[in-house]
């Protein structure tokens, strides 16, 4: 048997900004640090009771992946699938009284693109019992039948939904981030009326917004007629057909161009940068959990990228340790796999930030090391002879417990 070094996430389960009559939650610091101690110590019992390990070491994930890039300070900013997490990484160690986390990330991006397909798909005249995405576990020789009540709250089913979403969110038509917002900037989803508090600004045709919705809603109207004439250009390459309208499993056809919510599906990456979220009104679906996009967790945080990383920086007290922090941002993480992302992040963080420091976003191009940064890092550390004195062998942990092992490990 070899010795076993374990990634853990390195979550912060909550931030507490008062006293706790002021967080009717429960929750507060020591109620997450001893969250953290039991996970700790379940992590340690699998690795030397069920897996029989010699050695063990458990590593923040944020930490491997600081390894993975060779810098031993920085800040950590991992866009994955559950959230975003921005960590400060001081000489090695986690700074857990400044991590910041939200919950947008790849499965509540999915989420929203649900609820923009359905109801785009719920406008159509044509469809008044209101149709719903068929997944591909659904499709049979009668297509037209509805999925079946105790499916549709099944476990099964909202695991399908979501792959679906994430082979729609990865398809050509949609796009990554814009290189910095301009004057027409606007939060995709959002109807004009929301919206007009943002610096987004109408259209250079001069329509009103009232006459552009009900434009857009006569063009959505006519999507069965597109699609008829669509069907027909079969010259036409992949490419240009990706842009024009998006395909379900079920053969429904998306239109991409003529509709508000079409277009807002091709980016569908700025809501990691809006100071918005969209459908406000998501809680009388209830369908699943995760389409509840305006209930969020007490713990987490629904400001974007940028803001997530000034906190970050706010709660560091030394000034020069900021200043460090600032020339080495890390970017990774499955979701942050956009195009422009880590350029757009440079110029919102310099924004926010003091003139002073000087911002530098660190996103490597190869897509598996931002994918698996943490792994990577992993292998980095356990190759040092180093770090060969700092395993928990299990003969420790036979005579001191479990308040040696939750205390050697960082």
């Amino acid at each position: 048997m070899h010795p076993i070094l374990a990634i853990d996430h390195g979550n912060t389960h909550c931030h507490d900004n008062g006293p706790a009559s002021a967080n009717p939650t429960g929750t507060g610091q020591r109620y997450n640090n001893s969250i953290i101690q039991n996970q700790k110590s379940k992590m340690i019992e699998i690795l030397y009771e069920s897996l029989s390990a010699p050695a063990a070491f458990i590593a923040p994930a944020p930490m491997l992946a600081s390894f993975a890039n060779g810098r031993q300070t920085s800040l950590v900013v991992d866009v994955g699938a559950g959230g975003t997490r921005v960590t400060p990484i001081v000489d090695g160690l986690v700074l857990t009284q400044a991590q910041r986390r939200n919950g947008r990330g790849g499965d509540w991006l999915g989420a929203v693109q649900d609820r923009a397909v359905r109801d785009m798909m719920n406008k159509n005249e044509n469809n008044k019992e209101g149709k719903e995405i068929v997944p591909r576990y659904a499709l049979t020789a009668t297509r037209s039948s509805p999925v079946e009540e105790k499916w549709r709250k099944s476990r099964f089913h909202q695991v399908a939904i979501r792959d679906l979403m994430y082979e729609m969110k990865t398809a050509p038509h949609v796009t990554g981030v814009a290189f910095y917002r301009n004057d027409e900037w606007t939060i995709p989803f959002l109807s004009e009326k929301e919206g007009s508090t943002d610096t987004g600004s109408p259209s250079e045709s001069g329509v009103d917004s009232t006459e552009k919705m009900d434009v857009d809603q006569e063009s959505s109207n006519e999507e069965p007629k597109d699609d008829g004439d669509d069907s027909s250009d079969e010259d036409e390459s992949y490419d240009l057909k990706c842009k024009k309208c998006y395909k379900l499993p079920d053969g429904t056809r998306i239109n991409l161009q003529k509709s508000k919510q079409g277009q807002d599906l091709c980016r569908l990456n700025e809501l990691l940068f809006a100071s918005e979220l969209p459908f406000p009104n998501n809680d009388q679906d209830g369908n699943s959990d995760s389409n509840s996009l305006s209930k969020t967790a007490p713990t987490l945080s629904n400001l974007p990228i940028h803001e997530l990383i000034k906190e970050s920086l706010s709660a560091v007290p030394d000034a020069d340790v900021r200043k460090e922090l600032c020339g080495n941002i890390i970017l990774t993480g499955a979701a942050s796999l956009v195009p422009n992302i880590e350029k757009r992040l440079s110029l919102e963080v310099q924004y926010l930030v003091p003139s002073m420091y000087k911002c530098k976003v660190i996103a490597t191009k190869n897509t598996i090391e931002r994918r698996y940064a943490a792994f990577i890092g992993g292998s980095v550390l356990s190759s040092l002879g180093s770090f060969q004195q700092l395993w928990l062998s299990k003969k420790e942990y036979e005579e001191y417990g479990m308040t040696l092992a939750t205390q050697r490990f960082p």
